[in-house]
């Protein structure tokens, strides 16, 4: 019997010996699958380690028989190891938060007792295994936050336990009911408490399957692109609701009456949908209403007085609807409230005195108040005094009036005030200066007057202090340099005088200075060259600033605009302005100075044209057309505007100067008449043909891609430049018209002598066509060498009439002539393409505006002729097509 018993001993001890090395193996060969461990949280994971139940990580029960796994937020990484499945009697696993990758391995499936699985926050790949549907003791299932594609499995519609089911922020796809179970499964789940299908990439309409979720706490579909409307059943249906998350889809419709039923409901978050309709007044039943968040749909009608019911509200967002009316008194009850936004609406308070109703001020704890962008008026309500806790005041773009309150000055931690567009009046309160994390003060187009507070310089935590278009006067005091967190300085448009202060050097995290429109005199600060991080603008325009421009000015490398127009300004353009590599707009407009060619950080050197006005009509026709015209045109074979200058003075003398990238070689007709270029050099057919074509597909943009179309009207070869490489830009648009502009007279003569079209002379009216006349002479002029100016041409005899004669003359030498002299001898391909180049010239110079070809068709001709391929022209009355042979 002894015997007998110590076998029976011997045998437990064996079989528990063999189920400890089984156990013991399996975790280390999922230990092997982590293939990285920085914290080692797997350190006493080891082989001579056998009592894995002490394992970080690990749970036993009494047998020793590991029912828990919790490695999460370890920053493991690897896989997820197959060798898990051998743990038979897991009940939870929790990997998540942690650099997993690859698929789910399916053999997870044999964990039939798992009743939580947590392998969120990983970077996991592949599908959700449709396998999971028989894994019923499941009551947690959370995949969410990793790289999951496919659909969403009908299984899990099996797993009748869960409570939670987590796949949000995975690219999933489908629609909820074709790839939930159809939901008839789900609606077994009686005990799902929380379903978070968020970010999922999942479209089509919420299924009214889900009403049988009757336990559902937190309903999460948000961020994905859902349709239709939210069906009134499923939100009478599940009265248990405390959260419903909606936001970021494409519903549409009304949002049920029903809600009244959630009496337990904490978070209504339904921001930017399209829903639409009025507000519910059943929503005042969910009196345990913490958040309401309805920004950006299409809400019409007022806000619900039974708002007022909701005593725990403390998030209230309606910004971004069409809402009306007043806000109602009994808003003030919510003593909870921290955020009001009712911003973007087209609220107003319809009583007489038309103020915001006092009783906002009786919701202390209110940290943020947006009202901006509506119709409010009457003054700001001094009770908001009362709300020490508010953080930040947003008013703008009302008609608010009268002072700014004195109250406000209780309110200690504001740190934002927007005031901005509205009718105060009064001086700026020095109290300002008294709020200690003021970083955004906006107190732009209203009335105030008076001068700057001095006070205010104590705020040494603005970012921005936005002043501009008022009636302020008085100097700048220097104290502004304390201010040296300050990224964006805004005093334009006011009545400030004296000089600019030195010490707006010491504002080293300015991006954008704008003290324009006012009356500054004095130089411009040389210590201005301090502000290298002004990014946005400088804009000192419109004062009486005089000196030089500071040679320190150059240092601000980051500066995108440079706006110094409208000053007295004297003395030259900073030869180093071109190191400001970043800048795209330069206004130096309007003042004495005297401009050079400048080098810019690139290599490029700017070129600067010279516009003079003779009379008080013409004063500045020229000049602004060439602005506007290059200002909104972009085409490589285009002249680049880069700015402006001018100086207008009394009378009827100045000048204005525009700004444009340098052509190195200057232009055509140098090269084929001025005697300086020609000594470089020849220009050879291949560079004729190429400056042909340039031209020609400028033009095609200026009348086929420009909205409206734009006409040159003063083609010729002295306005076509070439750049380093000889490439052609058409520039001089100082005659340029869009074709929808009818603000000149028809009387005022465009184009220049033996370039203009023979229909201009009757009409006065220029079009696309004349633009094609010119550009043919050019052509002329091109393959001739001959200037249509030339001597030759008098009387009746003018360039369009000496080409065609040579051209149809079958004399072999006087068609010879047709070709420029210097361009000999020249290869048979050559001279080919150069007869080519002179008939489709003649095309462009026909005599009825009709039977010239467009400047599209030029381009397909010229085409043929780089192809070295034959056409022939039909004669038509319209021209329409060539026909290559």
């Amino acid at each position: 019997m002894i015997l007998l018993l110590l076998f029976f001993f011997l045998g437990l001890s064996n079989g528990a010996n063999n189920v400890t090395e089984t156990t013991l193996k399996v975790l280390l060969d999922v230990k092997s699958s982590f293939l990285q461990d920085p914290l080692k949280v797997l350190a006493d994971w080891r082989f001579n380690n056998t009592n894995y139940c002490s394992w970080n990580g690990i749970t036993c029960n009494d047998d020793k028989t590991v029912v828990g796994i919790n490695l999460s937020s370890s920053s493991l990484n690897g896989s997820i190891s197959p060798s898990l499945s051998r743990l038979q009697s897991l009940l939870h696993l929790d990997l998540s938060s942690n650099g997993l990758v690859g698929p789910i391995p399916v053999t997870l499936t044999n964990l039939t007792s798992l009743e939580s699985l947590l392998l969120l926050s990983n970077q996991l790949t592949g599908h959700v295994p449709a396998e999971f549907g028989s894994m019923l003791a499941l009551r947690i299932l959370k995949l969410g936050d990793n790289l999951l594609t496919g659909f969403i499995p009908p299984s899990l519609g099996n797993l009748v336990k869960l409570n939670f089911l987590g796949l949000a922020y995975n690219a999933l796809a489908g629609t909820i009911p074709t790839h939930l179970g159809r939901l008839t499964e789900l609606g077994n789940c009686s005990n799902l408490q929380i379903l978070n299908l968020a970010n999922c990439g999942l479209h089509g309409v919420i299924p009214i399957e889900l009403a049988e979720c009757v336990s559902l706490k937190v309903l999460d579909l948000a961020n994905n692109s859902l349709s239709g409307s939210i069906s009134p059943f499923i939100i009478g249906n599940l009265t248990n609701l405390e959260e419903i998350y909606l936001y970021r889809n494409k519903l549409n419709g009304s949002f049920p009456r029903e809600i009244g039923k959630l009496g337990k409901l904490q978070s209504l978050s339904l921001f930017e949908n399209q829903l639409s309709g009025q507000i519910a007044l059943e929503i005042g039943n969910c009196l345990g209403l913490q958040l309401i968040d309805l920004f950006g749909n299409q809400f019409s009608g007022g806000i619900p007085i039974t708002i007022g019911r909701l005593k725990e509200l403390n998030w209230f967002h309606l910004r971004n609807n069409n809402l009306e009316g007043k806000i109602p008194a009994t808003l003030g009850n919510c003593q909870k409230m921290k955020m009001i936004d009712l911003a973007n609406n087209q609220l107003s308070d319809n009583k007489f005195d038309g103020v915001i109703p006092f009783q906002l001020g009786n919701s202390h704890s209110l940290d943020r108040l947006r009202l901006g962008n509506n119709r409010f008026s009457g003054e700001i309500p001094r009770t908001l005094g009362k709300i020490t806790e508010m953080t930040l005041l947003d008013l703008s773009r009302n008609s608010f009036s009268g002072p700014i309150p004195d109250e406000l000055s209780l309110c200690h931690n504001l740190s934002h005030i927007d005031l901005n567009n509205n009718s105060l009046t009064g001086q700026i309160p020095s109290w300002l200066g008294t709020l200690p994390e003021l970083g955004e003060l906006k107190l732009s187009f209203n009335q105030l007057s008076g001068s700057l507070p001095l006070g205010l310089f104590n705020c040494t935590k603005l970012l921005v202090l936005c002043l501009d278009g008022n009636s302020l006067n008085g100097s700048l005091p220097g104290h502004i340099g304390n201010l040296t967190s300050l990224n964006v300085l805004r005093l334009g448009q006011n009545n400030l005088t004296g000089s600019i202060p030195q010490t707006v050097g010491r504002l080293i995290n300015l991006y954008e200075l704008q003290l324009s429109r006012n009356g500054f005199s004095g130089e411009i600060p040389f210590e201005i060259g301090n502000l290298q991080n002004l990014q946005n603008i400088l804009d000192l325009s419109y004062n009486n600033l005089s000196g030089e421009i500071p040679s320190s000015i150059r240092s601000l490398l980051k500066l995108q605009a440079l706006n110094l127009s409208h000053n007295q300004l004297s003395g030259g353009v900073p030869l180093l302005l071109g190191e400001m590599s970043s800048l795209d707009q330069l206004d130096l407009s309007y003042n004495n100075l005297q401009v050079y060619r400048a080098e810019w950080a690139t290599g490029e050197t700017v070129a600067v044209k010279k516009i003079s006005f003779k009379d008080e009509y013409l004063l500045n026709k020229s000049f602004i057309r060439e602005m506007k015209t290059l200002g909104r045109i972009r085409h490589r074979h285009l002249v680049k505007l880069i700015g402006c200058c001018s100086d207008r003075k009394k009378g009827c003398s100045g000048w204005n100067l525009l700004i444009y990238e340098y052509m190195k070689n200057g232009s055509v007709w140098d090269w084929l008449h001025g005697r300086t270029l020609k000594e470089k050099g020849i220009l050879d057919w291949d560079a004729r043909f190429r400056i042909a074509v340039g031209l020609a597909h400028g033009l095609e943009y200026l009348h086929h891609d420009c909205v409206p179309k734009i006409i040159h009207r003063d083609i010729k070869t002295s306005n076509i430049l070439l750049d380093s490489n000889m490439d052609a830009h058409l520039g001089d648009f100082g005659l340029a018209k869009a074709l929808i502009d009818n603000s000149d007279s028809t009387s005022c003569f465009a184009g220049s002598y033996g370039y203009i079209a023979p229909e201009y002379a009757y009409t006065m009216k220029a079009t696309e066509k004349s633009d094609v006349y010119s550009m043919g002479i050019v052509f002329m002029e091109l393959v001739s060498g001959k200037m249509p100016t030339d001597e030759a041409f008098r009387g009746n005899m003018d360039m369009v009439r000496w080409v065609e004669m040579h051209f149809h003359n079958q004399d072999a030498a006087m068609r010879q002539e047709l070709i420029d002299p210097e361009l000999k001898p020249s290869l048979p391909t050559e001279e080919f393409a150069a007869f080519q180049v002179v008939e489709i010239a003649m095309q462009c110079t026909k005599t009825a505006p009709q039977e010239r070809p467009s400047s599209r068709q030029v381009c397909d001709l010229l085409q043929h002729v780089a192809k070295n391929k034959r056409f022939k022209f039909e004669k038509k009355e319209h021209w329409e097509s060539t026909q290559v042979i």
